[in-house]
């Protein structure tokens, strides 16, 4: 018969108090075998990981251009101008808030135009999910 106290004398140690065996490497050998099997899961998991981000980033760069974008044409619209910067579409409520690049994770974005700015870029160097080997998209160029 087993006694609870048997079983986590065995859980703790990995020996038998009744048999007199050690077999201790048997645990080690166990725990080998975990610990390899999610090094292989990791290495898996680890690059789809890594896609997965870059697209939640990406969706979250298209919604942001989006926002300020619609925010630079409701500016034209009721001020007949293009805004000198973006801090000026926050303060007359046409942007909710600044929204920093989520590629670079700043708010340093390239603003285009001559009287104002026209439209917006985002800074980041990065090829973006759509780039091929023959044609390069780049998130700046978004």
């Amino acid at each position: 018969m087993i006694y609870t106290a048997e079983v986590i004398f065995w859980l703790w140690t990995g020996r038998h108090i009744m048999n007199g065996k050690n077999e201790s490497g048997f645990t080690y050998i166990w725990l080998m075998i975990f610990i390899a099997v999610m090094c292989v899961n990791i290495a898996i998991v680890a690059p789809v990981w890594r896609t997965t981000v870059k697209r939640d980033k990406e969706e979250e760069l298209r919604y942001r251009l989006e926002s300020i974008r619609s925010g630079i044409k409701t500016y034209k619209s009721k001020y007949n101008k293009f805004p000198d910067n973006i801090s000026e579409l926050v303060a007359l409520k046409c942007l909710r808030r600044l929204f920093p690049d989520p590629m670079t994770a700043k708010l340093d974005w390239t603003l285009n135009g001559n009287l104002g700015f026209s439209d917006i870029h985002s800074n980041s160097k990065e090829e973006s999910m759509k780039s091929t080997k023959e044609l390069k998209d780049y998130y700046s160029a978004w």
